[in-house]
């Protein structure tokens, strides 16, 4: 079933959550395989608002607020959120692959299991966010702010970290193949088990020997100059 919006919507579609500055479409409930297509120009304040499960793909909801809302399981693959505000939301085991995220806040948001594979989420304020077993493969980090975050167990093939703020980042098993680390910030990130062949920390910030102790990567593993890695196995 999709149902269509003339000037957008509402994402009340549940319960008794806060919705300012959104209109709200009155109809039958709508169940976790329902679509909700989404209009240019959505945006608002919708903050704990229940938004599981919802099909929200190619939608267009820049410039809103979404702290604290449950995005968990949702389908936003494609989706442009620029400039929101999803801080302490929930997106785990939600579809984000291709979504832009750039410029967003994102600041302690849950995305464990997600996809993100070729989002951009360049810019945005992803400090504390958890990506625990998510998939970042390509992914686009550039001059992203992820102090803390953590990247357990993720998989980052060819993600990119240029010039992003990875101070205390947790990257332990994470799958690091061919990610580019070029001036990213590495100031106490762990790196124990992560997978690294092929990555690019060459000009990385702030790395220490110490850091790359159980570590792994191959000849391809780019490094600065004097420090070595264990080869994968």
């Amino acid at each position: 079933m999709t149902w269509s919006f003339r000037s957008l919507l509402a994402v009340a579609f549940a319960g008794p959550a806060l919705c300012v500055g959104l209109e709200a479409f009155a109809g039958p409930p709508l169940d976790s395989t329902t679509m909700v297509r989404l209009t240019p120009g959505f945006g608002g304040v919708c903050q704990s608002c229940d938004l599981s499960g919802r099909v929200m793909r190619g939608a267009r909801i820049s410039g809103g607020v979404f702290s604290k809302s449950d995005f968990s399981r949702s389908v936003m693959s494609r989706a442009n959120a620029s400039g929101s505000v999803f801080e302490d939301a929930n997106f785990t085991r939600a579809d984000l692959s291709y979504a832009t995220l750039s410029d967003g806040k994102f600041k302690s948001a849950q995305f464990r299991g997600a996809n993100l594979g070729h989002c951009d989420a360049s810019r945005a304020d992803l400090k504390g966010a958890d990506f625990t077993s998510a998939e970042l493969g390509s992914a686009n980090f550039t001059q992203t702010s992820l102090d803390k975050a953590v990247f357990v167990a993720a998989r980052a093939p060819s993600a990119i970290f240029i010039g992003a703020i990875l101070k205390r980042a947790n990257f332990t098993y994470a799958q690091l193949q061919k990610a580019d680390f070029s001036g990213a910030d590495l100031a106490g990130a762990d790196f124990s088990n992560a997978r690294l062949q092929g990555a690019n920390l060459s000009a990385a910030r702030n790395l220490t020997q110490k850091q790359l102790h159980y570590a792994c990567g191959d000849v391809r593993t780019k490094l600065p100059a004097g420090m070595t890695i264990a080869m994968c196995h």
